[in-house]
């Protein structure tokens, strides 16, 4: 069965290095239907699955995707959730409770035990950013106790394991951070970026133990710079510890994306002056390349399943232009994949 020729990918997420989804839209004359696509063999092969019943929202850049596993997955436009847990064969939108409208949905995270989505909600006087969580194999979401901030705020969410890591701050509210190891006990840290108008992008590095000996993060701020350009402070927790700082990457454009393959090594994703950028150290943030400098407007999705292995998403996220690269060589070289042929899904149980 041939992919959809005018099939534009929105999101990317994998699991490991040979499986991972994309979720896009195929345009015909009129309309523009969701489509989900999976690979099993590092995007050699497609196979589409049922799609989520998701539309580009006004108030979202981008419809995205995330897979936790082979069966746990959540898509969302940011205005609704959705979630399968049977591999797509159905999907559903999920309840968050005492989210009360508008809502948006921010940061998607999952663990071997939990999903974790930070959501704003609330009329202007009562706009709030929480953390809500659910067993990562079920849809019964709530809000976490305590993991909430006043009015609009960013934030970031990554875990592995039970452990679960998260940021909530920027945009004028001063940054928070707590941590949980089991996804019960929640307990609140030094953030590793303090200043209200500081955005912060969480990573780990793969592979590392249930209960990750550091955790990574970058905070980008404006300060003197010109627009445009953003200080991106690469700092990095070891073992329950403050944060440190590693060093900066390159002030060229505004972040919008971290990941950590090795402990040394990290990239950063950045966008300005119409141009998106990779920029990547392997020196612990002492030195930065330029791996990738291209258009359309950003690099989105930044993650690596290994040491080596790593995806990332260029486009708006809206449907009207993007692709998917993917790196085998630890993030030096990136290739587009394509999606010319998708073979229709068979029966899962």
């Amino acid at each position: 069965m041939a992919a959809p020729g005018e099939f534009v990918p929105t999101s990317t997420s994998w699991t490991s290095a040979e499986r991972g989804w994309v979720l896009g839209f195929a345009h015909d004359d009129t309309t523009a239907r969701p489509v989900l696509l999976s690979t099993e063999d590092g995007g050699a092969r497609w196979t589409r699955r049922n799609a989520p019943d998701i539309t580009v929202s006004p108030i979202s850049a981008q419809v995205r995707v995330h897979l936790a596993n082979d069966r746990d997955a959540l898509a969302t436009n940011g205005e609704i959730l959705h979630a399968t847990h049977d591999g797509a064969a159905s999907w559903h939108p999920v309840e968050l409770p005492d989210a009360r409208p508008p809502v948006r949905v921010e940061a998607l995270a999952t663990n071997g035990a939990s999903a974790y989505a930070l959501v704003i909600s609330g009329a202007e006087d009562d706009r709030r950013t929480r953390l809500f969580a659910s067993p990562v194999d079920q849809s019964r979401w709530a809000p976490v106790p305590g993991l909430a901030a006043p009015g609009v705020a960013g934030g970031s969410v990554v875990g592995v394991g039970s452990a679960a890591f998260v940021v909530i701050g920027g945009g004028g509210t001063p940054g928070r951070y707590w941590t949980t190891e089991d996804g019960s006990d929640w307990r609140e840290a030094d953030p590793p970026c303090a200043e209200p108008e500081m955005a912060t992008w969480l990573a780990l590095v793969p592979g590392d133990r249930a209960v990750p000996s550091a955790v990574f993060a970058v905070c980008a701020y404006r300060a003197e710079l010109p627009p445009g350009q953003s200080h991106k402070d690469l700092r990095r927790s070891t073992g329950g510890g403050p944060f440190e700082l590693l060093g900066r990457a390159p002030t060229t454009g505004i972040a919008r994306g971290l990941a950590v393959p090795a402990p040394d090594t990290a990239l950063v994703a950045s966008v300005g002056g119409g141009f998106a950028f990779l920029f990547r150290t392997t020196d612990g943030g002492r030195t930065w390349d330029t791996v990738l400098r291209q258009e359309p407007p950003e690099f989105l999705d930044l993650a690596f399943q290994d040491t080596t292995h790593g995806v990332v998403f260029r486009g708006s996220g809206t449907g009207s232009h993007g692709a998917v690269l993917r790196t085998t060589d630890g993030g030096v070289s990136w290739r587009e994949l394509s999606f010319g042929e998708a073979r229709p899904a068979t029966a899962r149980p």
